[in-house]
């Protein structure tokens, strides 16, 4: 439950690369942004390492499904 916590706190902090007149897509989360708010939420260090890892995992497939959306979109 702490990943899927952290996983909604750090919503804030997703990087963004400008796609013309498109607008602008996701490219990944703001690590120093995310190590931050784990910092500022008095989560210990040492679970860190844990929770940097799932965040990761949920990166990733956050950023699979909406790159399949935008293939689907341009098709």
């Amino acid at each position: 439950m702490d990943a899927w916590r952290v996983w909604q706190s750090v919503q804030t902090q997703w990087r963004f690369a400008p796609l013309g007149m498109a607008g602008a897509m996701q490219t990944g989360l703001d690590y120093a942004g995310v190590l931050a708010w784990l910092q500022a939420s008095g989560i210990p260090r040492n679970n860190w390492p844990r929770l940097m890892g799932d965040l990761q995992a949920c990166e990733t497939a956050a950023l699979d499904i909406w790159a399949r959306q935008a293939r689907k979109k341009q098709d």
